[in-house]
């Protein structure tokens, strides 16, 4: 252990942490115009949802006497978009990335992972491989509600807010990095509103 570092833990990785890093990270490796395009696919694909079910006359009968002839032409397009909303967040977001993470637990179980850093360098390393990081390579730090990130090109390494003892050794730790980051770095990093939350 060298004598310049200032933090040391070991977890076991979790593939669900992973893959909400990931979604997380989205917003750092993207800008507002390339993630939105999805938004927009998507946008197309509800309207012919809803123009299949504007047609449909069958939901329209039922509902009329219920709701009326004047909101009754509205029931497809109110049905497709609840169905919709619920499905892009229960499959998309929430179940995807549940099952998605299950599936690689199963598949080959993470091992324990041994975390590391100091003045120059942050690492982590297992029995079978390991990976550092130079301060000066991050290019910003952003907090998820369950992880302590690191942008470094297009990917995101992190350290998972279960592996710190409490809030305040968590907070010494974001301290610590900011200091350690590139200047530029430390100035978007800062400016993130849940860097702020974290160190505050």
């Amino acid at each position: 252990m060298s004598e310049t570092t200032f933090f040391k833990t070991v977890f076991t990785p979790d593939y669900r942490e992973m893959i909400a890093v990931a979604q997380a990270s989205r917003r750092y490796h993207f800008t507002w115009g390339q993630r939105s395009i999805w938004t927009l696919l998507l946008l197309i694909y509800a309207a012919t949802i809803f123009s299949i079910f504007y047609f449909d006359q069958i939901l329209i009968e039922a509902s009329e006497p219920h709701i009326g002839p004047i909101f009754s032409p509205w029931m497809p397009i109110l049905t497709a978009a609840v169905v919709g909303i619920f499905y892009v967040w229960y499959v998309c977001y929430f179940l995807a990335a549940r099952l998605s993470g299950r599936w690689l637990q199963q598949r080959s179980p993470p091992r324990q992972v041994s975390l590391n850093a100091d003045a120059e360098y942050i690492s982590w390393y297992s029995e079978d491989s390991g990976l550092w990081l130079k301060w000066a390579a991050i290019e910003r730090i952003y907090v998820t509600p369950i992880a302590v990130a690191f942008l470094v090109g297009g990917v995101s390494h992190y350290v998972p807010k279960r592996s710190f003892p409490d809030e305040e050794t968590q907070r010494r730790f974001v301290r610590d990095a900011l200091e350690r980051i590139p200047e530029t770095a430390r100035h978007l990093s800062k400016e993130d509103p849940t860097v702020r939350a974290a160190i505050a």
